[in-house]
């Protein structure tokens, strides 16, 4: 069954830093660079012919000479889907102390390296985006061994694993697409992590009485917006809270959300145009 859908997109390849943030918070699923531009991905329930007209109106304000043909929307089957991962993913140092790395490669481990395996099939989270791996290194530096962990919007259950990888007790993944939590559920038990882990499909409301020492989120912008007073619920006291999947350009919208919702902004980490933020529940407030 066709359930995905690829728009190829013909401009020159230095274009792409400046319209990959507005693809992603269009709801595309991933960017696959190409030699004469890039095939852009969406589920078919997220691409309409109102999503069309808008990504040809904002590429018309980018580039001068853009037109209309210069796009392609086609249907794409899932294992299409799956081979084009297979051909583009190569293992990525994520520090020194990280390597990611898909099943079918196998590369010599180094002193004190964690290597983490992940199949991404139609999930989002492979570490070669700025955003992931932006959440990364802040799980590494804000972890507490033996903390219990929540994984907002898992997509492949990358932090969820480096979670459990890097000393946390027990996790709690959710997402609410059955596709995304079938892949976690697969690359946990790759990973041999999947004891510590407890995932479900469904929202962040399902999660009702539990409080957590850190809660990760990296997802766009709009909904990280919907969801600085749900957190702020499902935070331990002085509880943190890492987001990722934003602009830089998103900074001041997003820190005085979460101010008014009782957080308090503790640190930061920017990557190209792409931005990661720390906060810290804040007792006095809400």
């Amino acid at each position: 069954m066709n359930s995905w859908i690829r728009i190829e997109i013909n401009i020159e390849p230095q274009y792409l830093e400046e319209i990959s943030g507005f693809l992603y918070r269009m709801g595309c699923s991933g960017i696959h660079e190409q030699d004469e531009g890039f095939s852009v991905y969406f589920s078919r329930e997220d691409w309409n012919t109102d999503q069309q007209l808008l990504l040809q109106g904002f590429l018309k304000q980018v580039i001068q000479d853009f037109t209309a043909d210069k796009i392609h929307v086609s249907s794409v089957k899932n294992q299409d889907w799956n081979e084009q991962w297979k051909e583009n993913f190569k293992p990525l140092h994520i520090s020194d102390s990280l390597i990611v790395l898909p099943e079918w490669e196998s590369v010599p481990q180094r002193k004190g390296e964690q290597q983490l395996i992940v199949n991404p099939k139609m999930a989002f989270g492979t570490g070669h985006h700025e955003s992931t791996r932006l959440i990364l290194r802040l799980v590494h530096e804000y972890l507490k061994e033996g903390s219990r962990v929540l994984d907002a919007g898992t997509g492949s259950g990358i932090l969820a694993i480096y979670a459990v990888m890097s000393g946390a007790k027990r996790v709690t993944a959710f997402d609410n697409d059955p596709l995304a939590v079938e892949n976690a559920l697969e690359n946990f038990k790759l990973n041999s992590v999947q004891d510590k882990i407890d995932v479900f499909c469904g929202e962040l409301e399902q999660i009702r009485s539990e409080k957590f020492p850190l809660i990760l989120a990296n997802i766009n912008r709009n909904v990280l917006l919907q969801l600085a007073k749900d957190f702020y619920s499902r935070a331990s006291d002085a509880g943190l809270l890492i987001l990722s999947g934003l602009l830089q350009e998103d900074f001041e919208q997003i820190n005085n959300q979460y101010i008014k919702n009782g957080w308090r902004l503790l640190d930061q980490k920017r990557e190209g145009e792409w931005l990661a933020l720390v906060f810290e529940k804040d007792g006095t407030s809400v």
